[in-house]
C-alpha cells in the first residue's frame, strides 16, 4: 500500500486526475442511486474540502471547514435511509 502515490512519483498528474475523475463518478452514481439530495452534498462537500485546502496556511479556523465537510457525510446517510427527513 502506497501513501500519497503522486508526491512519490507513482502516479502522474494526469493519472491522478483520472483517477480522482473516475471515482468521484462512481461516487456520483451511488449517490443517485441512494437519493439524488445526496449528489448535491457530496459536491458540497468537494467544495468545502477545497475552500478548506486553500485556507492551509491563512487561518486556524478552517476547522469549521473540516467539521462541514464530515457532516456533510452523516447528513447524505440521514437522506440515504429516509428521502423525506424531518429538518429537526
Amino acid at each position: 500500500m502506497i501513501r500519497h502515490p503522486m508526491a512519490q512519483g507513482y502516479l502522474s498528474f494526469t493519472e491522478g486526475v483520472l483517477w480522482t475523475s473516475v471515482w468521484s463518478l462512481v461516487a456520483i452514481w451511488g449517490a443517485y442511486h441512494l437519493n439524488p439530495v445526496c449528489i448535491v452534498i457530496f459536491l458540497m462537500g468537494c467544495v468545502l474540502e477545497t475552500v478548506y485546502c486553500l485556507l492551509l496556511k491563512v487561518s486556524h479556523l478552517r476547522i469549521l471547514v473540516s467539521g462541514g465537510v464530515k457532516t456533510a457525510g452523516a447528513i447524505a446517510g440521514v437522506f440515504a435511509v429516509d428521502p423525506n427527513p424531518s429538518p429537526l
